[in-house]
């Protein structure tokens, strides 16, 4: 596997652009469209209160050499807001060099584009690269078992459900959090690219024949199908070990 990645490295796709995060240039944007109840609502760290706060958070997370902080602009105009807009950021998190493994996690985006292509095309791209130019085998994504539009989005990307890791993590209310963990290996990323372009490229096209509701994912509002009934705490049961949806 290569680490860290090549400096300068920019990721373009049709509807968002990755590159670098730079807190002392993007924290100020970022804040603006982060502060958000809902955005920090099941991540375990103290939401920021200022863009302050924010660049200190970010800062301390670019000294990790097992880390790659991204930010999330938009590539054209989408959703009543101007290409170039910042509107969220991503990492590539616990790296593991030695076992061609890395976590793709520390995501938030603005509401205004939730359920729409952003989240799905950032996920693509980030797994080109780390497939395909890092030589990864191995990318997880975590989230929190009380977030179900998360385990919702992860499951449509084609992540498959690996189990639940109890009493994972402190939450900043002191509370104890269990994790879903999902993952995909490289034997799957051919056919998880296919499916997710595909996917992009679908809804892309009914963007413009007007057909654009939201940019809802399917069946929103209903338990996916690879979740089963929701539990009190947010898991799914009768998990299947593979998804069979796009």
């Amino acid at each position: 596997m290569q680490w860290p990645i090549p400096a300068g490295t920019t990721l373009a796709g049709t509807t968002v652009s990755l590159s670098p995060l730079d807190p002392d240039t993007d924290s100020e944007a970022l804040f603006a469209c982060l502060d958000h109840d809902q955005v920090w609502a099941f991540v375990p760290v103290q939401r920021p209160r200022s863009a302050t706060d924010l660049h200190a958070l970010f800062s301390a997370r670019r000294t990790l050499s097992n880390w790659q902080q991204w930010t999330v602009r938009l590539a054209r105009e989408y959703k009543g807001l101007a290409p170039g807009t910042i509107v969220g950021t991503t990492s590539y998190t616990n790296v593991s060099p030695a076992d061609a493994r890395l976590e793709i996690g520390g995501t938030f985006y603005t509401p205004q584009i939730w359920g729409s292509i952003v989240n799905p095309e950032c996920k693509l791209l980030l797994m080109r690269l780390a497939f395909e130019a890092l030589n990864v085998g191995r990318a997880e994504i975590r989230t929190d078992t009380r977030n179900t539009r998360s385990q919702l989005a992860i499951t449509r990307l084609g992540a498959v459900y690996e189990g639940t890791q109890r009493r994972y993590a402190r939450r900043p209310d002191g509370t104890v959090r269990d994790t879903v963990l999902f993952s995909i290996i490289a034997e799957e990323w051919a056919t998880v690219e296919h499916n997710l372009t595909e996917r992009i490229t679908r809804a892309i096209a009914k963007e413009s024949l007007g057909q654009d509701h939201g940019g809802a994912s399917a069946g929103a509002g209903k338990p996916h199908p690879c979740l089963g009934g929701f539990l009190p705490d947010g898991r799914g049961s009768e998990m299947p070990a593979r998804c069979p949806a796009g």
